[in-house]
């Protein structure tokens, strides 16, 4: 469970999958708290801080590589991916507003 520096070479790939996770996640977020009454702001902050990966994310590709169901590249991708939100979002959230 390491990450090779040589996958920033995909950074394309690498923006694109953090772009879709911590802004599918963040407007999911907002929409729902929208219905329910929060501020958009709010809902956007709300969503900020729930749209990183998260630990379970490393176990679980690691179980995956395992099993034969996700190849290594895959994984290693995936961990860089996972991380770099986790670092990304407080400070996405903080800016928010």
């Amino acid at each position: 469970m390491s990450i090779d520096p040589k996958l920033l070479s995909n950074f394309p790939v690498i923006a694109a999958t953090l772009g879709l996770l911590i802004g599918g996640k963040t407007i999911l977020v907002a929409l729902i708290g929208r219905l329910f009454g929060i501020s958009i702001i709010s809902g956007i902050r709300a969503g900020f801080l729930l749209a990183p990966g998260g630990e379970f994310a490393f176990v679980a590709f690691g179980e995956a590589v395992n099993q034969g169901i996700m190849s290594s590249q895959l994984s290693s991708l995936l961990f860089l991916v996972v991380g770099i939100s986790m670092a990304l979002t407080p400070w996405l959230s903080f800016r928010a507003c």
